[in-house]
Formats: C-alpha cells, structure tokens, sequence
C-alpha cells in the first residue's frame, strides 16, 4: 500500500492525476464583454499584486521603509511573499486561459495550479493568525524586550509553516485527490467533494481541514484585530479628551511659567500601529466568498457565479495592502513619494515637521502665551493673540 502510494505521488502530473474538461468553452458561459473585462482586471491584478508587493519587500528590506519591530517586519513580509505567489499562481493562468478560452497549461501545470495554489493562501491565513495575536500581546505589554529582538525562533517558525504546507499537495496526491478545471474560475481547483460518488473519509477530512486550517485561524483574526482597534480607538479618545483638559488649563496672562508636565498629555497612538489591524480585517473580508465556496465541495449548493466572485475577491486583499501602507505607514508613504515617484524630499519633510508640530501645538500655545507676557506691547495686544 505504502509503495503504491508513493508512486501516486510520482505520478501526480499524469491524465489520470487531474481532470480537465475541455468541451466547455468560456465563450459559451460568459459573453465578449465579461471576458475581456476580466482579462484586463487579470492584468491590473498582477501588475498591482505582484509589483507592489515587491516594492513593499524591497523597500522594507533595502531602503527600511517600514520601521516596525523585527518579529512584526518578519511577518509583514512573508505575507508580502504569499500575495506575489498567490498573483502568480491565482491569476496568470486565469489571464493565459481567458484569452485561450480554455485550459491551455496541459495536466501538470492543473495540478500545480490545482493544488500548490493552496501553499501561499493557508500560510497567508496562518502568519497573519501569528501577526495579530503576537501585536495584542504586543499591545497588552505582555512580550518582553528581549523577547522583541529574540529572531531566531520566529526565523524557525516562518520556515516550519511553509514546510508543514508544502507536504499537504503530496498528501492529498497519495489519497488520490484529483484537481479539476472550473471554466467559471478559468483555474484547477482542488478535489471536488460534491459528489456522492467520493467516500465518505474523504468528505470528513476536506472538512476537518476546512475548520482547522481556513474558520479557527479567520475568527482568531477578526477576533483579535477587533480587540486592537477598540484598544486604540480608546486610547485616541482618552488623548483627545486629555487635550481639551490641557487647553482649558492654559495659564493667565501675567501669571506664573510652568512647563507642561508630561502626564497631563498621554502619547497618541500612532498610525502605523493601525495597519496591521486594517491588513488583516481586509483579508478576512475578501476572503469570505471564498470561504463561503469552499462549503460547496461539501454538498452545499452554490450559483455559478459566486464561484466567480470568490475568485476574484480574493484579489482584493492582494492588491490593496500596499495601499493600506502607504495611506497609513508614514515612512513608507515618504519612500513610495521620494524613491519611487521622484519627488523631492525637501517637500516631504517639510510636510512631516508640520504634522510634527502639529502634534505638541498645545505645548507651542503654553510656552507662547507664557512668553507674550514679558514685554509691555505684548501684555497690550494679549486679548488679541488669546482670541486668535
């Protein structure tokens, strides 16, 4: 058994291995229109997937344009890595089979497409599990400092994740598992459980793999991102609610100079720490039709269309988190102005200092209502400078 086995493995990339059904032709299920929409919404999702995951990888490791602590950096780009994968392998043959109009990749590549598609998006699930858990606990004040700059045991767990994956394709070749060709998706899915053909250990094995590797880790996510944003949205409003205290408490004219003290004034949360938090509520967003059509290779009946749009929603979070970077994470919005499009960072930093003064200009007020005081002509023209 164990022989035959392992020689199912080597014979993954046979006809007998995939099943691909090329009667169906994709002009007969969709019209002109639709198709060459998705052609072109193919191309801007690798060159928006691919690429700016590429220059969020590069710029945060050559250029250090996303200063976060090393263990969150480390997680950050691994997830960078997965969405280049998942462009490639999700949406390339797609492109290369909606201008064929059918699968033009041969079996092999259906099996690659089939079931190494699988490797990028459960490492993706499960790293950003890591992210979110590690940044409450983070957060919380529950990881030590040394504990921060400790790399070598997240070194170990990044590559063990990708290696416990990677053996799940040959797992599923040796139980015979056979990808098959969705003309709605253009691509190899994974085995199709629908049928009341399939045993049924393989329909409770699809599902235990369903709960464990795709629901557990998408409501630790979203459970946990939840709890990050209230603490910083709680956090924002104490410090709004601090800053009107400290303007009301701005001293007389003519009255004593007391630099402000630093507990009258608590640290904004920063923006950065918000990013991750949006990444994750993001892809567990685009993530869900997708989800919702992985219930269908258990019996649950689904239009043809959704399978279409669980596809493509999953594109949303491969293209959106160089965005959500850059709309959010200062620095590398800095890099993206500077390196990347050419403008000059005189103008940048000048932009930089003013949100910088902006942020201590109760500070600025104190010290300069303080100051207006000592001379004559000042004490005249105090109601003026107060009221503005």
């Amino acid at each position: 058994w164990y022989q035959r086995r392992v020689r199912g493995v080597f014979r993954m990339f046979a006809v007998n291995q995939t099943s691909i059904d090329d009667s169906i032709h994709i002009n007969s299920i969709m019209s002109l229109f639709t198709r060459y929409s998705l052609v072109l919404l193919n191309i801007a999702i690798l060159i928006m997937g691919f690429g700016g995951n590429a220059i969020v990888l590069y710029g945060s490791i050559v250029h250090n344009a996303l200063r976060m602590d090393r263990i969150t950096l480390l997680l950050v780009r691994n997830v960078a890595v997965a969405d280049m994968i998942v462009s490639i392998l999700f949406y390339l043959p797609a492109f290369i089979n909606l201008l064929h109009g059918r699968w033009a990749l041969g079996y092999g590549l259906c099996w690659i497409n089939g079931w190494l598609s699988l490797v990028p998006t459960v490492c993706e699930i499960l790293t950003l599990t890591l992210l979110s858990c590690y940044r409450l606990a983070l957060i919380l004040g529950r990881v030590s400092r040394s504990a921060r700059h400790t790399m070598g045991p997240w070194y170990g767990i990044v590559a063990l994740l990708w290696g416990a994956i990677l053996i799940l394709p040959l797992f599923f070749t040796a139980l015979s598992f056979i990808p098959y060709y969705d003309p709605y998706t253009q691509s190899c899915n994974s085995a199709d459980m629908s049928s009341a053909d399939e045993p049924i250990h393989k329909v409770v094995l699809i599902a235990m793999l369903n709960v464990v590797l795709i629901l557990i880790p998408m409501f630790l996510i979203t459970t946990t991102n939840v709890i990050i944003l209230h603490i910083i949205y709680r956090a924002a409003w104490n410090f709004n609610r601090q800053s009107v205290r400290t303007q009301d408490q701005l001293p007389v004219p003519g009255g004593p100079v007391q630099p402000p003290s630093s507990k009258t004034r608590p640290s904004m949360p920063s923006r950065t720490i918000k990013a991750i938090p949006i990444i994750c509520l993001t892809f567990v967003f685009s993530y869900f039709p997708y989800i919702i059509a992985c219930m269908s290779n258990l019996g649950v009946t689904l239009p043809a269309w959704w399978r279409t749009l669980a596809f493509y929603s999953t594109a949303l979070n491969t293209v959106s988190n160089p965005m959500i970077y850059m709309a959010v994470n200062l620095d590398f919005r800095r890099y993206i102005l500077t390196n990347m499009l050419g403008f000059s960072s005189s103008s940048n930093n000048t932009v930089i200092a003013n949100k910088a003064e902006g942020s201590s200009s109760v500070k600025s007020a104190i010290y300069s209502a303080n100051s207006a005081t000592k001379t004559p002509l000042a004490k005249q023209s105090m109601s003026a400078t107060t009221t503005t």
